[in-house]
């Protein structure tokens, strides 16, 4: 037992970290409790450490309902102990454990919440860095939050260089992948149009395997950026002229079910040049939001989260 709290089963493993359901003994208050990996290297430590205060720092500066709160660091432990408001499930495994693809009222709620959650980061100069659907954060309410703020920054942090070596390889922006060290909010919105488009198809649109297949990968479907669509491109220090296999299908081939709007929508998030990409608030306004069918209420997707959290507690365990 922690300090305080009694642990009730692993919700999951991070890089650096165990997360579990947790009760506080006196209040019986349902909590996420995130438990740091403490490694044998120091090295390794100093990481760990760094991305967590990273994460505590960012987190008691925002407040706001699709973003994850922090309520503490559990006192007196070997291991450094932080608590969380807990949540159901994550796009992730809704994503993974739901038979079809999410029907496009489902996911409008949910990229919507999503462009508001990040909306509100980017407008107080916060980078999440690493968007992905295991990152966001779902419950029976049907509300969704922002979590995992480990590679994130903001422009109270010390860090003063931009790394380039964020946001998980699937949903790095080309940019990133070119090695800036120059770079805003433009690098969440490429990761929102994988995350979408994940949703469409149920699998990583570009599950590359190295940064050099994961640009192969991004201009096999959208084509081979030139000078005049991206100008600055060849500036960058990490650039390297990359063939692809084949002619880019484009994307409604790449998406034969999708609407126009979808279409459209990912081509805002999916812009090469990152200058050029939609902000939050000119997708938040996109057709997309506005044309049949609408975005569904809050209730309906709790409903899904609270059918696979059932699904889940009737599973013969193993």
């Amino acid at each position: 037992m922690s300090s305080g709290y009694e642990c009730i089963k692993l919700l999951g493993e991070g890089q650096y970290s165990h997360v579990y359901m947790a009760r506080h003994v006196e209040s019986s208050t349902i909590v996420a409790l995130k438990k740091m990996k403490l490694e044998l290297r120091k090295i390794d430590n100093e990481n760990i450490l760094r991305s967590a205060l990273q994460e505590i720092r960012v987190l008691k500066t925002t407040d706001h309902k699709n973003i994850i709160k922090y309520f503490g660091k559990v006192p007196d432990c070997t291991v450094p102990e932080f608590v969380f408001e807990y949540m159901d499930t994550d796009l992730f495994n809704l994503i993974n454990k739901c038979l079809t693809p999410f029907s496009p009222h489902v996911s409008k709620n949910i990229i919507s919440q999503l462009l508001i959650g990040v909306e509100y980061l980017h407008t107080n100069l916060i980078l999440h860095r690493d968007l992905k659907p295991a990152n966001l954060l779902l419950n029976t309410a049907g509300r969704l939050k922002i979590a995992d703020f480990g590679l994130s920054w903001s422009q109270n942090t010390s860090q003063k260089t931009l790394a380039y070596e964020v946001v998980t390889l699937w949903y790095r922006a080309p940019e990133l992948l070119f090695h800036t060290s120059s770079y805003k909010g433009e690098i969440d919105i490429w990761s929102i149009g994988c995350i979408l488009a994940e949703m469409i198809t149920k699998k990583p649109v570009f599950p590359g395997t190295s940064e050099k297949d994961q640009l192969r990968r991004i201009f096999n479907v959208l084509g081979v950026p030139t000078t005049e669509a991206w100008p600055t491109m060849t500036e960058l220090r990490g650039y390297k002229n990359i063939v692809t296999d084949t002619q880019p299908p484009g994307l409604p081939s790449m998406f034969p079910n999708a609407t126009l709007d979808v279409i459209s929508f990912l081509e805002k998030c999916w812009v090469m040049d990152p200058s050029q990409r939609a902000s939050c608030q000119q997708l938040l306004k996109h057709e997309y939001f506005t044309t049949s069918p609408l975005s569904c209420a809050d209730e309906i997707l709790g409903s899904l989260v609270d059918r696979l959290k059932k699904a889940k507690s009737q599973a013969p365990t193993k």
